[in-house]
C-alpha cells in the first residue's frame, strides 16, 4: 500500500494531464464527454511503470558509472594524502592512527569497480539481488500484484473503507478519521510530488553552474544536491558542505568560487523556482522542519528524515485546528 501511494501521486498527475489536453482539444465543444475511467487508468499506469523503468536506466547507465568513477578518485585522492594528512595531526598532537587503520582495512574499491563496470545493468543487478532468495522473490511478487490492485480499484478501495468507518464507528470518531487520512493524502502528494520536481531541478542546475565555473565532481556534487534536497533547509548545508571538502581535496584554490557558485545557486532556486515548483506543500515553519527531521533521522535514519517532515505537518495542522478549537469554545462562554 505504500508503494500504491507513492505511485499514485505521478499517476494523479498524468490523469490531470490527460485531462487538462482533452479539455483543450475540445474546448468549442459545450460538453467534454469523461473519459473512460478504466482506459485513462491504464495509460496513467503504463506510464508511469515506464517513467519508472526509464529512470533506472538512466541512473544503471549514466549516474552510476559516474558516481563509481568519482568514489574511486576519491578513495585513491585520500590515500595519497593521508600522509600529509597524519603528520599535520602529529604537529598538534593529535593521536590518529585509527584513521590509517581504518584506511586500510576499507575495502571499497572492490564496490565500486564491480558499480563501474561498463556492461553494470541496473536491471540484472536487482533481479539477482532479489533472486537471492526464494521467498523475497514472492514477498515482493505479492506486493506488486498487490500494488497494480489497489492502483486500479483505488476509487472502490477508498470508497469500501470509507464506509466500514462511517458505518462500524460514532460519526465523530469517523469524521475524524476521515478528515486526519485527507490530511495525510495531501500533505505527502504535495511534499513527494513537488519535492521530486525540485530536486531534479536543483541537481541538474547546481551540475549545469559548476561544470562552467570547471568545479571538480560537478556531476557527483549534482548528485548530492538533488538527493539532499528532499530535506528542506538542512539538506542544502549537508551537501554544501561535502561538496567544499571535496572541492578542497582536488582543486583547493577554488573553494571560494565553489561556495560562491552554489550559494547564488542555491538563492535563485529558492527564490524563483521553488516557489513556483513547491511552494509551501507543507505548510510546516523551519523550525518544525528540523524537528522533524531530527526525530525522523534518530529513529529511522535518512527515510525517516524525509518521511517524518509531512508527518510532522499534519500533526502540527491536528493540533492548531484543535487549539483553534478550545480557543472558540472559551471565547463562547466568555
Amino acid at each position: 500500500f505504500v508503494l500504491a501511494f507513492i505511485f499514485n501521486v505521478p499517476m494523479r498527475a498524468i490523469e490531470r494531464f490527460i485531462d487538462k489536453i482533452r479539455y483543450r482539444k475540445r474546448k468549442k465543444e459545450k460538453e467534454v464527454k469523461p473519459m473512460n475511467l478504466k482506459i485513462k487508468r491504464a495509460i496513467s499506469f503504463a506510464s508511469t511503470i515506464l517513467l519508472l523503468l526509464l529512470v533506472l536506466l538512466v541512473i544503471g547507465s549514466v549516474v552510476a558509472p559516474k558516481m563509481a568513477e568519482s568514489i574511486v578518485s576519491i578513495y585513491d585522492l585520500i590515500v595519497s594524502k593521508l600522509p600529509d594528512i597524519m603528520k599535520l595531526l602529529e604537529e598538534h598532537d593529535i593521536d590518529a592512527k585509527f584513521i590509517t587503520d581504518w584506511i586500510n582495512n576499507l575495502d571499497i574499491k572492490k564496490v565500486v569497480e564491480f558499480l563501474s563496470q561498463k556492461d553494470f545493468d541496473v536491471i540484472d543487478f536487482l533481479f539477482s539481488f532479489v533472486g537471492s532468495t526464494v521467498s523475497s522473490i514472492v514477498s515482493i511478487g505479492v506486493a506488486i500484484v498487490i500494488t497494480i490492485y489497489a492502483l486500479l480499484g483505488k476509487e472502490s478501495l477508498c470508497n469500501s473503507t470509507k464506509r466500514l468507518i462511517t458505518v462500524h464507528m460514532k460519526e465523530k470518531y469517523a469524521n475524524f478519521i476521515l478528515h486526519v487520512a485527507d490530511l495525510i493524502n495531501d500533505r505527502y502528494t504535495k511534499f513527494l510530488s513537488g519535492q521530486a520536481i525540485e530536486s531534479c531541478i536543483l541537481g541538474l542546475l547546481m551540475f549545469i553552474v559548476l561544470s562552467i565555473f570547471k568545479i571538480p565532481y560537478a556531476s557527483l556534487i549534482g548528485v548530492l544536491t538533488a538527493l539532499c534536497a528532499f530535506i528542506p533547509y538542512i539538506g542544502a548545508f549537508l551537501s554544501c558542505f561535502i561538496g567544499a571538502f571535496l572541492v578542497l581535496l582536488v582543486k583547493p584554490e577554488l573553494i571560494i568560487i565553489y561556495i560562491v557558485a552554489y550559494l547564488l545557486t542555491q538563492f535563485i532556486e529558492n527564490q524563483f523556482i521553488y516557489p513556483h515548483v513547491v511552494g509551501n506543500s507543507v505548510g510546516l515553519k523551519a523550525i518544525w522542519t528540523i524537528i522533524a527531521v531530527f526525530i525522523g533521522g534518530k529513529f529511522f535514519g535518512v527515510l525517516g528524515m524525509v518521511f517524518f517532515i509531512p508527518l510532522v505537518a499534519v500533526i502540527v495542522t491536528l493540533v492548531n485546528e484543535y487549539t483553534t478549537k478550545k480557543e472558540k469554545d472559551k471565547n463562547s462562554l466568555e
